[in-house]
């Protein structure tokens, strides 16, 4: 008989055991992953402690994305879990960038700073919806300070919406399916998740 594993609808409401409970991508898979990145050929993040902490950001982007496709959340709680999504993928991404700019000789510090010398290189430079996106978010991740009013993003209800949301997914599916970072077909299946619709209950 085939195995219909694929058909079994996983939960995290009502998986009772190992084929109807949701799981999410393993850490020691996503340490596979990360072990995989490169740039010009040299691995970009070989300190393990460093790609385990960018393992369980991504473990946990995907929890956030199955919560709101399977858990009817207020509307409240819809704005608030986006911002958590929001906030963590930008740690993943200024992680990642981090380690890129390291890798053509830089040794900026600061999440701008890493962009815009990144942005005068080839990584970059012939995409700068990518910038621009990237700038916009680096903003928006700055909402984790609940008493700052310095620019125009009112409240979190009023900032975080499908919108935003959809776009960080897109943004870091963007970065990590990027040619110069050497990932194969197989290993960027990790992050297919990143490209699936995700309707809110």
């Amino acid at each position: 008989m085939a195995d219909t594993k694929e058909a079994t609808v996983r939960s995290l409401r009502y998986g009772t055991d190992h084929r109807t409970k949701w799981y999410p991508i393993s850490i020691g898979c996503w340490d596979e992953v990360l072990n995989s990145f490169s740039y010009d050929e040299n691995q970009i993040l070989p300190d393990k402690d460093i790609r385990k902490n960018i393992a369980y950001n991504l473990q946990y982007l995907e929890y956030l994305e199955q919560t709101i496709a399977e858990i009817s959340l207020s509307a409240v709680l819809v704005k608030q879990t986006y911002k958590s999504y929001i906030i963590v993928a930008v740690g993943v991404v200024e992680a990642l960038l981090f380690f890129i700019n390291a890798a053509t000789g830089g040794n900026e510090k600061k999440f701008f700073d890493v962009l815009n010398r990144l942005r005068s290189k080839a990584f970059l430079r012939t995409d700068k919806p990518l910038y621009d996106d990237l700038q916009r978010f680096r903003k928006l991740r700055n909402k984790v300070h609940l008493h700052e009013f310095k620019d125009d993003l009112t409240t979190d209800y009023a900032t975080f919406s499908d919108g935003e949301f959809n776009q960080m997914r897109k943004i870091l599916y963007k970065l990590v399916t990027k040619r110069k970072l050497g990932l194969s077909t197989e290993i960027l299946d990790s992050f297919e998740f990143l490209n699936r619709p995700v309707q809110q209950k």
